[in-house]
């Protein structure tokens, strides 16, 4: 478990694994991202999976765990899914984007937070 604050989902993501030595593919489309959160982030023009994420929490676990995870924090009204799979080619790092192309996960410099303090 790790959680996604400073660098987002994104950099949680990365975090992950590469303490585990392992790539990852993501589905952008499993992402839940608040709807105020879209708009600010549309605003300032930042990615919410860069931005600091305080409150969310990553798992990993072996896909046979995943759907009794999930089941069980959703019987404590905890909103969770399956966003991606970490894969063993340490150089993949990509995230499949809702429109359907594929492009890097981008692994963030700083957070975006900063980026929107920026701008304001």
């Amino acid at each position: 478990m790790h959680d996604p604050t400073e660098g987002g989902g994104s950099g949680g993501i990365h975090e992950m694994a590469d303490a585990s030595n392992v790539g990852v593919k993501i589905f952008e489309e499993k992402i839940r991202v608040r709807f105020e959160t879209s708009k600010i982030c549309e605003f300032f023009q930042v990615d919410p999976l860069q931005l600091i994420s305080s409150g969310a929490l990553l798992i990993s676990a072996k896909s046979g765990f995943a759907s009794k995870i999930i089941e069980s924090l959703g019987q404590q009204h905890i909103h969770a899914s399956i966003i991606g799979e970490f894969t063993e080619n340490l150089h993949e790092w990509i995230m499949m984007r809702k429109e359907g192309n594929i492009q890097a996960l981008p692994r963030p410099l700083s957070d975006h937070l900063w980026l929107a303090l920026l701008r304001k």
